[in-house]
């Protein structure tokens, strides 16, 4: 049997996703009960640390996305077709579900966890409004599409794993008690579609800011790079 390149991508940005919203999440949701304070701090180290290990996993098969938004603005500065990008994002969106669906199993096992993520109003720890909460979504979506841009196309490639799980981790640390430092519309809709009315109504804005971060992000390193001796094809 003959397996695909766009078969190969779709499996790599599925399982990557799946580990990183697996085992963030899974943080948070074993510790929030207990400490909410540490939980956010572990699930950001989590988030992070489970990033770099399955980009350095899977980026030679295809790019290690495991966000959408990293998907959109590659396809926007060209280093994928529109079909690639799709067959991305549906990966992407699949394996934050599968990854929902067993941190929720895991949390009906025992009645000392809840099943539990931030977000914005009621969902914040500092109740924070929507309008802010998505200006502060979009920033760090910024952020963190702009690194994965900049560092991927010059000869520091090798680092990219690492500058972009630390990013996602200090940007997680520093937003997290807002908004919950989301910046990825598939971990986004995989996890907050089950909390409740509340949750469904905040997966809108978790999905439309990310993705107008990284438009700006793609706009603004478009503008700022300009080629070297440090750039590759």
């Amino acid at each position: 049997m003959k397996i695909t390149l766009a078969f190969r991508h779709f499996m790599a940005e599925t399982y990557g996703t799946f580990v990183v919203v697996f085992l963030g999440t899974l943080t948070y949701v074993m510790v929030v009960s207990t400490n909410p304070l540490l939980a956010l701090i572990l699930s950001a180290f989590a988030y992070g640390a489970s990033y770099i290990a399955m980009h350095y996993t899977l980026s030679h098969i295809s790019g290690a996305h495991f966000n959408p938004i990293i998907t959109i603005a590659a396809r926007e500065d060209g280093r994928l077709t529109m079909r690639q990008a799709l067959n991305y994002i549906a990966a992407q969106v699949i394996g934050a579900i599968v990854a929902g669906l067993m941190i929720v199993w895991i949390a009906s096992l025992s009645p000392m966890i809840t099943f539990r993520v931030l977000g914005f109003r009621t969902l914040s720890p500092l109740e924070i409004p929507a309008i802010p909460a998505m200006i502060l979504e979009m920033f760090i979506a910024f952020f963190i599409t702009y690194v994965y841009l900049a560092v991927s196309k010059r000869r520091l490639a090798p680092w990219t794993g690492l500058s972009v799980g630390l990013m996602m981790t200090m940007s997680m640390i520093a937003i997290g008690p807002l908004t919950g430092g989301h910046a990825n519309p598939a971990r986004s809709i995989a996890t907050l579609m089950f909390m409740g009315t509340t949750g469904l109504q905040q997966v809108a804005a978790y999905v439309v800011a990310p993705i107008v971060g990284a438009m700006l992000a793609r706009w603004f390193y478009k503008y700022l790079k300009f080629e070297d001796q440090h750039d590759v094809a």
